[in-house]
């Protein structure tokens, strides 16, 4: 159904179009589609003049031009993110968070202010009530250096899913403003500013075995004998928050930093005892709120390449705002369905009944959501970050836990028995239960240290042995019941952390999670070890800072590969030579174009908008999930790096100030070499690590190099050629196997002296000088026919008719929407032969 466009206009009969006009002929002799190439210059469909309208038309577009959809398979828009209901339909994904990030963060580079600009999420429902969608967003503060407004700040944030926040936000087209958890503040990338660096909850258990022995007072031999048990358990959560200045300058201005949280216990148990859930409010402005002068937060130190454990950054560069302790669950026994705050009351263990001996199964489940906010200046300053998180859960099985501990006196042992050294009644009992008794009776040898760690004291171990031996075999005791002395005691902390691997990145959940230093693992404690601190982790890199090369212990090695990291130096995810926040060359006060867009932070950890050839995900789709933080392949998918091809060619649609002269798709080397001629690349000298500027020659033997490059690329495409614009970046020889840049040290610390910025030298020039083309095709339908053309959104193309191409009737003209518009030819074409064309309009 497609010829390849002629490198220039032909001078064949009837075949011969207009000057400027590149052709393509169907052979199906109905369809004729025709591109027209303007001369005149365009104003960019952008422009910088008012933030917010940057923000919602260039985020709109790029939503549009990635299709991303909801759950329900809606388009997702910036008028309907959907966040409620939360099990089914929240889809504030990382790549919906990524897009209005990226958006931000290319507005930032037309400015020259001092502060970032701040956007805030504006809310609505439906009439039913049965959705709630972020509808908009508003301006908190804009390209200046004015105060935040009391009114962002001093609203409490809010929990979606309480039924009272549901009914107050308002029915669309109506808005609300509200802060809610899990929905951040858009704020600009800017470098230089304190952020969010870590969040960490350690939560500490302590379950014990208590067994109560009844026997006649007149012993006949080993029956009935009963026993009865009782398990103490007792919860305390601590939870931190780190601030960190990631900059080798001292912050100069004064701050004020607050962190507040919701953190709510559940318990649950496998009896129907269901107490109610518990929420303790942590922090805020009393309790967790610090004021530092200005310098206080220090600069660094850190000097690259962080190959050695012991660079590490200054404390006094890291600040915790908040740390607390919190006893969740006091000392507790429960009894039935009801939960009593143990004593070893008389009154209790006669409340449990005789060889009932049963293991309780208790769980705990955490919720926490979170407010971090830093202000520049004070606390009536400058907003410069705000964070305000959902889901930082941890789900412990405390009674799993302890049972499954590996112990050497095997007390959590939880196989039954029901053949115990007593014969009658043939009572069923853990293996762990009977092997207390018999540590009690002195029947299994222990140490001293066994019976401190359990919390008993060592110096009364032998009379507490010999007094319950006595009991258990002395023809008569004047007491029917006694406690077995040796109470097995499992202390276990489990500690989470949620870190940011780069520190602009930190905005979700997502970002602060990574399967591999997510630290939750669960370690058993002496009961009279000394705590660690919940803090412990903090005032040092944290285990998931990741930048070109790694940091310090890590570099070189992946605990999820369990050999080397293979990611270390992968252009893939990370900008080579970027190893600290210093590193970033944001551009600033430029205006709109598409040169500098290689140098935005494209929101995910350490990259730049991408403008290589590598996939990551055709190599490691595990890798990029991990380094995105979503356990979600199909949304981590809808965040990789080369999802930024489609939004390069909306990108230059939309800031181009020329209009697209040369086909993407135009199989003339010469036309490819002319394009290339004039281009300033850079080279790199490995020995002595630096770029050297060059001008490209179109008869040079590296412009063949990559003019032979984009053609076979082409050809590998399906159809034989590129469906949009930003698929050239498919060659390698624009970038990742430039043939001006010697890529062998590439894989290494010093990456041979290549640059991100070296890399994509080639194609940031020339992406902006290509258009795409505009294919047609017919579509039967029941009673007509219709016409569907492919071309760049945001431009008009005129569509012709022609039975005799020469005499062309206007049809009407046509905006693509997402690459394409259709239109019905009103009925079939049976009255003879007809051709159409659509014309690219200045």
């Amino acid at each position: 159904m497609r010829a390849e466009a002629p490198t220039s206009p032909t001078t064949a009969s009837l075949r011969t179009p207009r000057p400027g006009w590149f052709s393509w002929w169907f052979c199906a002799g109905l369809l004729m589609v025709a591109i027209a190439i303007a001369t005149a210059q365009a104003a960019p469909r952008l422009n910088a003049e008012n933030p917010l309208g940057f923000f919602t038309n260039a985020a709109s577009a790029m939503f549009e031009r990635l299709n991303i959809r909801d759950n329900n398979g809606n388009l997702v828009t910036m008028t309907n993110i959907p966040i409620w209901p939360t099990t089914t339909n929240n889809f504030y994904s990382p790549a919906v968070h990524r897009i209005l990030q990226l958006t931000a963060n290319i507005y930032e580079g037309t400015t020259t202010n001092l502060y970032p600009c701040i956007y805030r999420p504006l809310f609505s429902r439906d009439a039913a009530g049965t959705n709630i969608f972020i509808s908009g967003y508003e301006l908190v503060n804009g390209p200046d250096n004015l105060p935040t407004p009391p009114l962002f700040v001093s609203q409490v944030s809010v929990d979606v899913n309480d039924p009272a926040v549901q009914a107050a936000i308002a029915i669309a087209p109506a808005q609300s403003q509200r802060n809610i958890y899990g929905v951040p503040w858009i704020i600009g990338a800017k470098k230089g500013f304190p952020n969010l660096n870590q969040i960490a909850m350690q939560s500490v258990s302590q379950m014990t075995r208590k067994l109560l022995v009844n026997r006649p007072l007149t012993r006949t031999g080993w029956t009935d004998y009963h026993a009865k048990q009782m398990f103490v358990v007792g919860v305390s959560n601590s939870l931190a928050v780190e601030i960190w200045n990631s900059y080798n300058t001292a912050y100069p201005r004064a701050l004020y930093v607050q962190a507040d949280c919701k953190m709510t216990v559940q318990l649950t148990n496998d009896v129907g005892f269901a107490p109610p859930p518990v929420t303790f409010n942590l922090g805020g402005a009393v309790g967790g709120a610090t004021n530092l002068f200005a310098g206080a937060l220090t600069n660094t130190g850190l000097q690259p390449p962080l190959t050695s454990a012991s660079r590490q950054p200054k404390a006094q560069s890291f600040v915790v705002p908040l740390v607390t302790n919190v006893i969740v669950l006091p000392d507790s026994v429960q009894i039935g369905n009801v939960m009593f705050v143990a004593a070893n009351s008389t009154a209790q263990w006669n409340a449990i009944p005789w060889d009932n001996l049963f293991d309780p199964h208790w769980g705990m489940n955490i919720t926490n959501q979170l407010r971090c906010l830093v202000m520049d200046g004070g606390p009536s300053g400058r907003v410069v970050d705000y964070v305000q998180l959902s889901h930082l859960d941890a789900v412990r099985d405390l009674t799993q836990e302890t049972l499954a501990m590996a112990n050497r006196l095997d007390v959590w042992t939880r196989t039954t028995n029901t053949t115990t050294f007593w014969a009658s009644p043939a009572i069923p009992m853990s293996q762990g239960a009977i092997q207390q008794i018999q540590i009690s009776m002195g029947a299994v040898p222990t140490t001293a240290a066994d019976w401190t760690d359990n919390g008993l004291a060592a110096s009364t171990k032998a009379s507490a042995i010999a007094s319950f031996f006595s009991f258990m075999t002395s023809a008569t005791v004047t007491s029917n019941t006694m406690q077995a002395p040796f109470t097995p005691t499992a202390k276990i902390r489990q500690l989470t952390q949620w870190q940011a691997n780069d520190p602009l990145v930190h905005y979700l959940t997502d970002d602060l999670t990574y399967p591999d230093h997510v630290t939750n693992a669960l370690v058993p404690l002496s009961t009279l070890a000394s705590m660690p601190k919940v803090t412990d982790s903090m005032f040092r890199l944290n285990e998931r800072f990741s930048p070109w090369g790694g940091f310090g212990p890590k570099t070189g090695w992946d605990p999820f590969y369990g050999g080397p990291d293979v990611h270390l130096f992968d252009t893939a995810l990370k900008d080579p030579l970027v190893m600290v926040s210093d590193h970033w060359n944001f551009p600033s006060n430029q205006p709109l174009s598409f040169s500098w867009l290689g140098q935005v932070h494209r929101g995910t950890p350490w990259q730049t908008f991408y403008l290589k050839s590598a996939d990551i995900l055709g190599t490691d789709l595990v890798a990029w999930m991990k380094w995105s933080g979503s356990g979600n392949a199909f949304l981590a998918t809808n965040s990789a790096p080369l999802n930024d091809w489609p939004l390069a060619g909306l990108l230059i649609s939309l800031l181009n100030t020329n209009d697209l002269r040369l086909s993407v798709n135009n199989p003339g080397t010469n036309a490819w070499l002319g394009a290339l001629d004039g281009f300033v690349v850079l080279t790199n000298d490995v020995t002595q690590l630096q770029l050297t500027s060059l001008v490209l020659s179109s008869n040079s033997p590296q412009a063949g190099v990559i003019a032979a490059g984009l053609r076979q690329k082409r050809l590998s495409q399906p159809g034989g050629f590129f469906q949009q614009v930003g698929d050239v970046l498919a060659a390698s020889e624009l970038s990742d196997a430039s043939p001006y840049l010697d890529t062998n040290s590439l894989q290494q610390m010093d990456a041979g002296g290549i640059t991100d910025e070296a890399l994509e030298k080639i194609p940031s020039q020339l992406l902006p000088l290509l258009r795409l083309d505009s294919f047609g095709s017919l579509v039967p339908g029941s009673n007509a026919l219709f016409a569907t053309f492919t071309g760049d959104d945001n431009y008009s193309y005129a569509v012709e008719a022609s039975s005799n191409l020469v005499d062309w009737a206007h049809l009407g003209t046509h905006q693509p929407v997402n690459g394409i518009f259709s239109f019905g030819l009103g009925s079939p074409l049976d009255a003879g032969q007809q051709f159409f064309r659509s014309r690219l309009l200045p």
